[in-house]
């Protein structure tokens, strides 16, 4: 069984694409209506109040994929569950709150710990395992990272983890150990196979 999990929290337990869509369209709006076609810089400006508006949205209430918290309450079986996110801290607390899966969780690794551990997802995900390497003892080659975008699967595998595709296109798929179209009625027994964690499961 795996030493620990590390989840994203975007995409894979939450479907953020339709606010964050709605966010960016009206961040849009709202610089054409003062100050016509954007530049690069305006166009940076617009992204990042989008990406405001849309984290306030989240914090307010989300929906979790199918099979989420079954899946969390199972996963409390293998150790610490650690979320990894590009988020800022208080909004992803403040979803974990109103979600309640809170006590499901045993650490946050977001936006404000990757600016301090070097601005790399890479360097994220490394302060990811020590911190939950703090609260036991961790082997990061035998802890399992779910992603569903080709940078984090890529990253996630170049700091040692084992590396599972949620969701992904089936191209990047194959940058991962393994893949699974969704959360939903995931156990725990083929997620480390999937990952390569159990005896004659094809992956070294």
């Amino acid at each position: 069984m795996a030493d620990a999990l590390l989840i994203e929290w975007e995409q894979v337990l939450v479907d953020v694409r339709l606010p964050r869509e709605q966010a960016i369209a009206q961040a849009e709006r709202r610089q054409s209506s003062t100050r016509g076609a954007a530049d690069d810089t305006e166009r940076e400006l617009i992204a990042l109040d989008a990406e405001r508006h849309v984290q306030h949205a989240l914090s307010l209430g989300v929906t979790l994929r199918a099979g989420v918290r079954e899946f969390l309450e199972a996963a409390q079986q293998i150790g610490p569950v650690l979320i990894v996110t590009r988020a800022p801290r208080e909004t992803t607390e403040a979803m974990l709150r109103v979600t309640e899966l809170d006590a499901c969780i045993a650490g946050v690794m977001c936006a404000n710990d990757r600016a301090a551990s070097g601005d790399s997802a890479q360097a994220l995900y490394r302060r990811a395992a020590v911190v939950i390497a703090e609260r036991r003892r961790l082997s990061v080659h035998r802890s399992i990272v779910l992603a569903d975008k080709l940078n984090q699967l890529q990253e996630a595998m170049h700091a040692g983890f084992r590396v599972v595709a949620v969701q992904a296109p089936s191209h990047e798929a194959l940058e991962a150990h393994g893949a699974v179209d969704a959360i939903d009625g995931l156990q725990l027994s083929a997620l480390d196979m999937l990952a390569g964690l159990t005896p004659g499961s094809g992956h070294p």
